[in-house]
């Protein structure tokens, strides 16, 4: 049909295609190894006149394929592979390693104070009531937002569970937790000069959004972020050294 329509065009376009096919598989022959045996390739002579087409080519014709390697070679794990990946596992390691010689190991406090925040509902809460039950030397202080919430926890009547008021995403008010806190551990101690230390901290407090993000408001986005992340780091930042103290009194 397409010859009916455009003789012209086959009679001129096919002999050049062959032309471009029947030198590639030279190049192709050219670039076999020295000991691999190839069959030559036969040259296809030019179309008799402009209405003639060249034959297709036959299987003798056509050369071998040059042989590839098996997959075993171009994978194949070399010893200076190892050698790079253990170095690269030793640099990552590094600062790890190095904290761990220069500190002392770690204390298992069985007194002291540890402050759960986000403990009104939730995991928060049932993280505090049970760190306070079995560990009845700890001293727990359950983080809440409002005195609805402090009431709840003091009706639990465990006398180590201690309910402080606090908004993660205020300065003033995690410092006067902190404050709060450290009055309450002092005034707990054996000796007046010796309180109680401030042994751990749970950063439970959070918020999140039931939706794609790009049906959330910016204000809820950044209601989240405030508690999620920067209420997180400013409570982090207010009792990591009182860990740190409690540390080195254990």
């Amino acid at each position: 049909m397409r010859r009916t329509l455009c003789p012209s065009l086959f009679t001129h376009v096919r002999p050049a295609l062959h032309t471009c096919v029947e030198r590639t598989r030279q190049r192709n022959q050219a670039r076999t190894t020295m000991g691999e045996s190839a069959t030559p390739v036969k040259a296809v002579p030019e179309a008799a006149s402009s209405s003639a087409s060249p034959p297709p080519p036959t299987s003798a014709q056509i050369p071998p394929r040059p042989a590839s390697k098996p997959v075993g070679e171009l994978y194949r794990i070399r010893p200076w592979h190892t050698v790079i990946v253990l170095t690269l596992a030793l640099l990552l390691d590094l600062p790890f390693l190095i904290d761990r010689l220069a500190l002392s190991p770690y204390t298992s406090h069985t007194t002291g104070g540890v402050l759960v925040t986000g403990a009104s509902t939730g995991i928060g809460r049932d993280a505090a009531i049970t760190l306070a039950t079995k560990e009845p030397g700890l001293i727990v202080y359950a983080g809440v937002r409002n005195l609805r919430d402090a009431k709840a926890i003091t009706a639990l009547h465990l006398p180590n569970l201690l309910p402080v008021t606090m908004d993660v995403t205020k300065d003033n008010s995690v410092q006067a937790a902190r404050r709060t806190i450290l009055k309450d551990l002092a005034s707990r101690g054996p000796e007046p000069d010796n309180p109680l230390p401030f042994v751990g901290l749970v950063n439970n407090a959070g918020v999140t959004g039931m939706a794609p993000l790009e049906h959330h408001a910016l204000p809820e986005v950044e209601k989240i972020f405030a508690v999620n992340v920067f209420g997180l780091l400013r409570v982090t930042q207010a009792f990591l050294p009182e860990i740190r103290l409690g540390r080195r009194e254990g």
